[in-house]
């Protein structure tokens, strides 16, 4: 993949995380434990900018809900 003339990547976290992120549930550090330790065993030589994909669509909430955590 580090050939290609990008100097990243796009990943995906196996499990229903990435359909659910837009919704009403927290995710917290053992939700994404096992995705980070693939990426931290990957050898990365040139890649630099890898991003978490994230699906915003169906999700159960709405553009003008309160997204406010309330710990601010």
């Amino acid at each position: 993949m580090e050939q290609t003339p990008f100097d990243g990547c796009v990943f995906h976290i196996k499990g229903d995380m990435v359909w659910q992120t837009w919704g009403a549930r927290a995710f917290g550090d053992a939700d994404v434990r096992q995705g980070v330790e693939d990426l931290r065993a990957t050898p990365f030589k040139r890649f630099t900018h890898n991003f978490l994909r994230l699906n915003t669509a169906p999700a159960k909430l709405d553009w003008f809900d309160d997204h406010n955590r309330g710990d601010e």
